[in-house]
């Protein structure tokens, strides 16, 4: 892990996931670029006179921002830190500086009192990046990984490649790793899931793991429910086709699992 790609919007949650990035790049010796992403806006009328900001004022402003950030970090955490501001969509944006910069992994902060649009950003990040996301909500603070929790289901097969950037983890920290998949009974695998469990313990078989199951009818309330009752420092999901990623970030689930957790979210690439 060479390369931590860090979009901000200056709020207090996004500083909390920059701080987060820049003890990670120091434990790994890697590099943080951080991303402001902003929307030109239309002109707004104030009494009988036009009132707008210019495109030109509005970069030189959010660069003064950003190259605060830069300081900050580089002052705190002394890591090599770069900074770039882009016009235009975010996720879009996050996606195509990911590419440029041939980023290992994007952190991204999000914060309870404006979660829907917090969310969104960070789904449609996860949808368009190549690369894993690691979602830090509001107030949790870095400490070694020593904890980690995958949930998984046995869908779809899961290549070595999606499980790289989280050995990168186990290995640095010496972690312990529990495995958990959630069902609604404890019955037997369907036979169309037996391939799929084989596979994953193929792919899994660089970590030393504890398998772990748990009934619930609701994934992410299994989920929940396990972590409350194990230590965990990173809960992990592989991105697949609709799976669970995709129902925690939508706005009918704003109470659900990554809402009520405070530890960070680790999105795996399924490649």
């Amino acid at each position: 892990m060479k390369k931590i790609l860090v979009p901000t919007d200056f709020s207090a949650a996004s500083r909390n996931a920059e701080e987060y990035a820049a003890s990670l790049a120091k434990v790994f010796g890697a590099n943080i670029s951080l991303l402001h992403v902003y929307r030109e806006h239309l002109p707004a009328t104030v009494g009988p006179e036009p009132w707008t900001v210019t495109s030109s004022n509005l970069r030189t402003e959010n660069e003064k921002l950003i190259n605060s950030e830069v300081e900050f970090l580089k002052g705190k955490y002394s890591v090599d830190v770069n900074a770039d501001v882009r016009n235009g969509s975010r996720s879009s944006s996050i996606k195509k500086v990911a590419d440029e910069t041939q980023a290992d992994l994007i952190v991204m902060g999000i914060r309870g009192g404006r979660m829907r649009m917090a969310g969104k950003t960070a789904l449609n990040t996860i949808r368009k990046a190549k690369i894993p996301v690691l979602i830090i909500p509001d107030g949790s603070k870095f400490t070694p990984i020593k904890n980690i929790v995958l949930a998984i289901d046995f869908n779809e097969m899961v290549d070595n490649a999606s499980v790289d950037s989280l050995f990168e983890l186990y290995k640095e920290f010496h972690s312990s790793l529990r495995v958990l998949h959630v069902e609604e009974k404890a019955v037997d695998l369907k036979a169309s899931e037996v391939p799929e469990k084989l596979h994953m313990g193929v792919v899994l078989s660089r970590f030393t793991y504890q398998y772990e199951r748990i009934e619930s009818y609701e994934i992410e309330e299994g989920i929940q429910t396990f972590i409350d009752k194990h230590p965990t420092d990173l809960l992990v999901l592989i991105a697949h086709h609709h799976t669970i990623y995709e129902r925690l970030f939508e706005p009918a689930h704003t109470k659900s699992l990554s809402f009520k957790m405070k530890l960070p979210l680790l999105i795996l690439k399924h490649q």
